[in-house]
């Protein structure tokens, strides 16, 4: 039967774009419409929308109708079937079709699956992309990303996932450099090297490996957790609770990565040291038992590594004179100690930094220390090239500046002392008291080092209100005996 062409509604439709009529107009301008368009008793479309359209744009007034009553999980899958069958329909619509479904039918995928005559993983991919962000979404169905990148992303947290699709397209990357560029990038990070307890990661939604064989991105992202912000937060949970354990003897410092081995101890990760010097796996057990900072210290990294280090055990027969408080005033002082070298060389690196002056022959060790930073077998062509045509003349600066600072903090100790006077560094005029300078002394160190100062600390009980009344009163010029 016809249908006067004014008298039938669109409702609802899965397809949002009905794309390029120009080939269907033509058909229908030299053979009509074969296949009548399906509506039901309200004249509403259920399928049949871009051959509507087609006829509307044609003038044409009647159309074939075909009316039948359906209900509304019948009508998606209808609209379902016809669209995908005919591949009609963009990633990002035939998605949402997929989840419309399942919500009015209260059917499963298996059914589903069935249904359409897919595989079970078909359909599953495609109901991973309604979790992408809008923005992602838009670049779809633009066409500036394919399925493969919507598949990669849909393996991020939201946030990471949005950023990292601006990369693929700025880059114009392609699926398989995508997810090779994503195993390496700080967006995955490698779960085998976590220091915190994974027994939960193991079928957490952003582990790799669990979404591997839906996902089929191969197995580069196997091991690797796909959630940088859990990831973090998992270890600075960690680190936290493991620097408790170690409050008392541990050493803080300004690198987050890395601390000098305090002068008198030994690095327990070089063992031909630790053996050389008599510390044996008994004296080391003592020593993490006791806790004492005399004999030793803990440094713990941003990454959780825990890295000891023991001081040189007496020589059999030796006596000792001191007492027991004498051992703990002494082990307390070399904590100290300890911690303002540390805070030292940070101190030495940075202002050093600020005060070098940066004339030729000091640009001819950087250049030779960029050279060395760029790798094996840069050619002086390739250095002049580096300063000359890859480099503005700010980021030149701004390297150079970096790489100054790189310069002196990888000086031994005695060797930075000597750099950072060069340099022009002198206690007197660059020391400031500070909060993080007097952040390890006990309250007894605190009030030893307000006297050595000659400050008054009348009324002052609690550490802070000596911490605050030393900052207060320091005059520049007083410099503590410590850090001489």
């Amino acid at each position: 039967m016809e249908k006067d062409i004014n008298e039938i509604k669109v409702k609802d439709n899965i397809r949002k774009d009905v794309g390029d009529l120009t080939e269907l107009m033509d058909s229908i301008r030299e053979k009509g419409i074969l296949s009548p368009i399906l509506i039901n008793s309200k004249g509403e479309i259920i399928f049949g929308h871009r051959r509507f359209e087609a006829a509307k744009k044609l003038g044409l007034l009647k159309i074939p109708v075909e009316i039948r009553d359906l209900k509304d999980d019948e009508i998606v899958e209808a609209q379902l079937v016809e669209n995908i069958q005919r591949k009609d329909l963009n990633i990002v619509e035939e998605a949402q079709a997929l989840q419309d479904y399942l919500t009015k039918s209260k059917k499963n995928i298996e059914f589903l699956s069935k249904r359409l005559g897919k595989s079970k993983i078909y359909v599953e991919k495609r109901l991973k992309i309604n979790g992408l962000p809008k923005e992602i979404k838009e670049k779809l169905i633009e066409g500036k990303l394919v399925f493969g990148h919507a598949l990669l992303l849909a393996r991020l947290p939201e946030v990471e996932a949005t950023k990292y699709m601006k990369d693929i397209i700025s880059q114009d990357k392609n699926v398989g450099t995508a997810r090779r560029d994503l195993e390496y990038s700080s967006l995955s990070q490698r779960l085998s090297e976590a220091c915190f307890n994974k027994e939960a990661c193991k079928d957490c939604k952003w582990n790799g490996g669990v979404q591997s064989e839906l996902f089929e991105t191969g197995k580069v992202l196997n091991g690797k957790c796909l959630n940088p912000s859990c990831f973090k937060k998992k270890i600075e949970e960690h680190i936290k609770q493991v620097k408790k354990g170690f409050e008392k003897v541990l050493i803080k410092s300004e690198d987050e990565y890395s601390v000098r081995t305090p002068n008198g101890f030994v690095d327990s990760g070089y063992t031909w040291s630790l053996k050389e010097n008599g510390i044996d796996k008994k004296y080391m057990d003592k020593c993490r038992e006791e806790k004492n900072p005399e004999t030793y210290l803990v440094f713990v990294n941003r990454e959780g590594k825990v890295t000891e280090y023991f001081k040189k055990p007496k020589k059999s027969g030796e006596k000792a004179t001191e007492s027991k408080a004498d051992d703990n005033k002494k082990g307390s002082e070399t904590w100290l100690k300890a911690r303002i070298d540390s805070w030292k060389n940070d101190f030495l690196i940075e202002t050093s930094e600020k005060l070098a002056t940066y004339n030729d022959t000091f640009r001819r060790v950087i250049f030779w220390h960029l050279a060395e930073e760029y790798g094996d077998g840069l050619s002086l062509k390739g250095r002049k090239e580096l300063f000359n045509e890859k480099m503005s003349s700010e980021e030149l600066s701004e390297k150079i500046k970096e790489l100054g600072k790189n310069i002196f903090g990888t000086m031994p100790e005695d060797i930075l002392e000597i750099a950072s006077k060069q340099a022009g560094v002198v206690y007197a005029e660059h020391f400031k008291m500070s909060e993080e300078f007097l952040q390890p002394f006990t309250k007894e160190q605190l009030v030893s080092l307000a006297k050595e100062l000659k400050m008054d600390l009348a009324g002052c009980v609690k550490n802070g209100e000596i911490k605050k009344r030393i900052i207060t009163l320091w005059k520049k010029g007083q410099v503590p005996k410590i850090l001489s």
